[in-house]
């Protein structure tokens, strides 16, 4: 490659651009033509545009009259004039202002030297050098620098190293070998420095390098305190020492050092070693950014499941409400009848199917979020098979509860909704698959040495066939049947509650055969059996008295539905289209005409159930009123909101929609004598 043509006056000219760098100009400055050759073939393949000097002086001439030059490369070993001596002179103050005037005074400069020592680096930094390439490395690394130099890596934008070191020259060449890597360094000259910077902005680093041995607070400090006085454990700190001894390395890493390296350095070493921290710390600020950003989702998810159970639930509770009415009906014909049946069998198998699809997708969030209370499950147990017992009367199933005398007294540490709800899976599917006249037994143990409550479900009925076993709690494999009088089901139950037995530390195992029925198993962990006796059920006798009820009720459907319900158990009620219309009904007629009870939709304009109990709360707080008993009436299914229903001041919570006798059995509770 031909030496590029000079000017009138002796200056070269430089070649027309080429490649993707041909915007960048470069002065290759080599008493050795061969050697010179050699870099500008190199630089001009890779796109930049050259200049070319054969020694120092000729250097400074092109350096001062030539505008914009990006880079210099500056052989070390030169007759008369080495490149120790061009940086001096380039530092002079009159050279300073002559390449001022043509923009060159920032030109970062490449040494190429055969003596890459140490005390060569030093000196060369301390001058201004930018970076230095070995001879015999030419071929592979001066491009490669001059790029990094020229265009810094992006890998890392926007990314900070803090740099500490006492010694300005040192600091510079570390200084220099982070820049290329393309991030922002700020730098201090000691540990006490980078403490109150990083106490400062703690968020504001990404990593810290520096010296071991410094005035004030040396590196092992500075480590030290970092993790324990500022409690950044995740901040990479790498320390840079003259000593190589394994007892020294061992303490730095035991106080919280992330890597070592001794002095003097090598360049690419920790070039790559800082890449190597960068890039973890990039992969764990995504990995921070993902998690808040799947929390945000998972959020909006749980929000979209609050609204969805609203919304379906609601008119549900209309036709599920009235087609109950409308049964009870003593003149409608068998034939309506059955079509009605029809009707009430589909909303239910709508609202298993609502209720199977909501509570698997919010159940890791109940792990998560789920209160657990030492309690007797064989009191939840009690209660679920007493619900039950009309529908396995209906299809004249026995069915019946054996115990053990110790498990009275057995404690868990359990959900009461999350149990519920499993006994409530295990006892409907046992009873959906059995035939008529069939048999479903409960029976309730515990080991010999106290430790776990084992519960089984055992039925008569069709059995399981083997092929669907492997499948019955694969969230990606639908397993659903009809049962012995056509009940359909989600498919989804079974997942659910051994989801929900595992968040109790407990199991759920299965056997079955077809033809010859199942035996559904569960096991949990006792927490002791120190509960008291589990007494038996009492029976709530029908109220005898007809009840003064305020309701608060928007929907126009759901609200003739209440009605409706109240007044077939005799009951009077005045019902409202939202909460402060209950709350000014309730103020007004408080004196004259006392409620027994309120009823209150929580879903509401003007003024939703919430606000409204707290409202009535505080009056009868400031008038010393005995509490009126209240239930709230929900779309919202999930327990949180129910525990908050009971704190601000609802006594009783029931889900939408519901049958009458639900809320019959709610309102002889609460108004028991």
């Amino acid at each position: 490659m031909s030496q590029a043509s000079k000017s009138a006056d002796g200056v070269p000219a430089a070649p027309a651009p080429t490649g993707q760098n041909g915007s960048m100009l470069v002065l290759v400055v080599d008493d050795n033509a061969f050697s010179r050759r050699v870099i500008v073939q190199l630089l001009q393949q890779a796109g930049f545009k050259t200049l070319e000097a054969s020694d120092g002086a000729q250097a400074i001439q092109i350096l001062t009259r030539t505008p914009d030059i990006r880079l210099m490369t500056l052989d070390l070993e030169m007759p008369s004039m080495n490149g120790f001596q061009v940086l001096e002179a380039l530092r002079s103050p009159a050279k300073a202002e002559s390449l001022k005037a043509v923009g060159n005074d920032r030109v970062p400069i490449i040494l190429v030297t055969g003596n890459d020592t140490y005390p060569n680096r030093k000196r060369g930094f301390e001058l201004g050098a930018a970076d230095f390439v070995r001879k015999d490395e030419v071929q592979d690394q001066l491009v490669l620098t001059a790029r990094l130099i020229l265009s810094p890596a992006t890998a890392f934008a926007g990314m900070t190293v803090l740099v500490v070191e006492d010694t300005a020259v040192a600091r510079q060449m570390m200084v220099s070998c982070v820049r290329q890597l393309g991030v922002d360094v700020v730098d201090v000259h000691d540990g006490a420095d980078a403490l109150d910077l990083l106490r400062r902005r703690p968020t504001s680093v990404d990593l810290v390098l520096t010296d071991m041995h410094m005035s004030k607070v040396n590196g092992d400090e500075l480590c030290l305190r970092v993790r324990q006085e500022l409690g950044l454990k995740e901040l990479p700190v790498i320390v840079l020492s003259g000593t190589s001894e394994p007892d020294v390395k061992l303490q730095l890493f035991r106080i919280g050092a992330t890597d070592f390296l001794e002095k003097p350095f090598i360049k690419e070493e920790l070039i790559a070693r800082l890449s190597v921290h960068l890039k973890r710390q990039q992969l764990d600020r995504n990995l921070r950014a993902n998690l808040v950003r799947l929390k945000e989702l998972d959020k909006l998810k749980d929000e979209f499941l609050a609204v969805c159970s609203h919304d379906l639930r609601s008119p549900l509770s209309g036709i599920l409400g009235f087609t109950q009415l409308l049964l009870k009906d003593p003149e409608m014909s068998p034939a309506k009848q059955d079509m009605l049946h029809r009707i009430m069998n589909a909303g239910k198998y709508l609202l298993e199917l609502i209720n199977d699809i909501l509570d698997l997708g919010r159940a890791q969030a109940q792990k998560e979020s789920m209160e657990f209370l030492p309690l007797n499950p064989i009191v939840i147990l009690r209660q679920c098979l007493g619900n039950f017992r009309p529908t396995a009367d209906s299809k004249r199933i026995e069915l019946s509860m054996t115990e053990q005398p110790s498990v009275a007294r057995a404690t868990v540490l359990g959900n009461h909704t999350a149990l519920s709800r499993i006994y409530t899976n295990l006892i409907s599917n046992a009873i959906k698959f059995t035939p008529e006249g069939g048999k479903v037994f409960l029976r309730v143990s515990m080991d010999g040495g106290g430790h776990t409550l084992s519960i089984e479900c055992e039925d008569t009925g069709i059995g399981i066939p083997e092929s669907m076993m492997s499948k019955l709690f694969s969230r990606y494999s639908k397993v659903s049947r009809q049962g012995t009088h056509g009940e359909r089901g989600t498919g989804l139950g079974l997942i659910i509650t051994r989801e929900l037995i595992e968040s109790h530390g407990g199991q759920l195992s299965v056997h079955s055969r077809e033809g010859q029925g199942t035996t559904f198993t569960i096991t949990l962990p006792l927490t002791g059996t120190d509960s008291p006796p589990v007494p038996d059920q009492p029976a709530h006798e029908p109220l005898a008295r007809s009840l003064h009820i305020l309701a608060a009720e928007d929907d126009a459907v759901n609200m003739k539905v209440l009605e409706f319900m109240l007044k077939k158990m005799n009951h009077e009620c005045l019902i409202v289209p939202n909460g402060q219309e209950a709350l000014k009904t309730f103020v007004a007629l408080q004196e004259a005409e006392r409620f027994d009870v309120i009823v209150m939709d929580i879903e509401m304009p003007v003024m939703d159930g919430r606000q409204t109990i707290v409202a009535m709360r505080e009056h009868e707080r400031s008038q010393g009123i005995k509490p009126v008993p209240a239930i709230a009436v929900t779309a919202h299914t999930g327990e949180k909101e129910r525990r908050e229903y009971l704190k601000i001041g609802f006594n009783a919570v029931v889900s939408k929609p519901f049958k009458s006798e639900e809320l019959s059995l709610v309102l002889e509770q609460l108004l028991a004598p």
